[in-house]
C-alpha cells in the first residue's frame, strides 16, 4: 500500500513539474504532458488505491482476488489507452479507422490458419478418421490371406 502511495505522489509530483514548465514555457506538448500525468494519477488513484485496497481487502479466496486483479489490470490500462488517445492523438476518429483497416487486413491474411485450426478440431472431436490398419471391406471387414491376389494387391 505504501509502494503505491508512493506512486500515486509521483504522479501528481510529475503533473505539477509539468505544469510548472508549461508556465514557464509554454508549448503544447508541456500542457498535454501535465494532463497525461494528472489522467494517470487520477485512474490510478480510482483503480490500484480505491477499488483494489477496498474490495481485495475484503475478498477472502485467494483465486478470487486472483481474478479480481487481473480484471482490474486490464481494464486499468484499457483505460489507461483510451486516455493517452484521447490526450496525444489530435483526431482519434482516423487511428481507429486506420487500426480496423489493419486489423481487417491481418484477419483476411490469416483466416486460412483459422480455418486450419477449426477444422483440425473438428476432426480431433468428432473422431471421423481413426488411426491405424483398416483391412477388408463394408461386407467382409476382416478377410483371410487366400482371398488377396499377389499380382493386383488388392482384394478379391
Amino acid at each position: 500500500m505504501i509502494a503505491r502511495l508512493f506512486i500515486f505522489v509521483l504522479l501528481l509530483a510529475c503533473a505539477a513539474v509539468l505544469w510548472f514548465a508549461n508556465i514557464q514555457y509554454p508549448h503544447t506538448y508541456l500542457e498535454r504532458g501535465f494532463y497525461s500525468f494528472v489522467l494517470f494519477a487520477a485512474i490510478f488513484l480510482f483503480f490500484k488505491l480505491l477499488l483494489e485496497g477496498i474490495v481485495i481487502a475484503r475478498i477472502k479466496d485467494n483465486k478470487t482476488k486472483y481474478i479480481f486483479r487481473k480484471t482490474t489490470s486490464f481494464v486499468y490500462l484499457a483505460i489507461l489507452i483510451l486516455a493517452i488517445i484521447t490526450v496525444w492523438v489530435p483526431n482519434p476518429e482516423a487511428l481507429l479507422l486506420a487500426y480496423g483497416v489493419v486489423a481487417a487486413g491481418i484477419a483476411i491474411a490469416i483466416q486460412d490458419f483459422f480455418k486450419n485450426i477449426a477444422g483440425g478440431l473438428i476432426l480431433l472431436t468428432t473422431r471421423i478418421y481413426n488411426i491405424g490398419i483398416h483391412r477388408g471391406s463394408y461386407r467382409d471387414p476382416w478377410p483371410d490371406n487366400n482371398n488377396l491376389d499377389p499380382k493386383a494387391d488388392t482384394y478379391r
